[in-house]
């Protein structure tokens, strides 16, 4: 997977409960427009320094544009897993070669910040978040941006 692609999905892989999973009251917990603070692959910081990548999650659907010729835009779905623990996520892209396939991954989301890892070498859900050198796994930090 190039680097491109793992930072298209790490974006949307964390983010977003499935119908009816991890909603509060007022709805979606993650809906709104998440920037990535920080993103590391198998023990490498992964975004270029001063790129600013962005994701969109609404209605179950998570979107993420394209940024600057580092990335292709994605779109996607995901279902959230909030009484496993940790927490557990699954995205699945609706676009591009990976289309259709499930990433598992783990999240957590205190108060504005979300940290997610997720494996891109189909070696399993993660169960920690890190993604040492040859871990095959993404960690990736996100900041919630101004509410839609």
């Amino acid at each position: 997977m190039t680097v491109p692609t793992l930072t298209v999905l790490a974006a949307g892989l964390l983010l977003a409960p499935a119908a009816g999973e991890g909603k509060k009251a007022d709805g979606d917990p993650l809906r709104g427009n998440w920037a990535v603070v920080s993103m590391e692959q198998d023990g490498k910081k992964v975004i270029p320094e001063g790129m600013k990548l962005t994701l969109t999650f609404k209605e179950g659907a998570y979107t993420y544009p394209s940024a600057g010729g580092f990335t292709k835009s994605q779109e996607g779905t995901y279902k959230l897993h909030p009484a496993k623990d940790p927490k557990a996520l699954d995205i699945i892209p609706t676009d591009g070669p990976y289309k259709g396939k499930t990433f598992p991954g783990i999240y957590d989301l205190r108060g504005d910040t979300l940290k997610a890892c997720f494996d891109s070498a189909g070696k399993g859900r993660p169960t920690e978040f890190s993604a040492g050198p040859g871990s095959g796994r993404v960690v990736v930090i996100y900041k919630r941006q101004a509410k839609e």
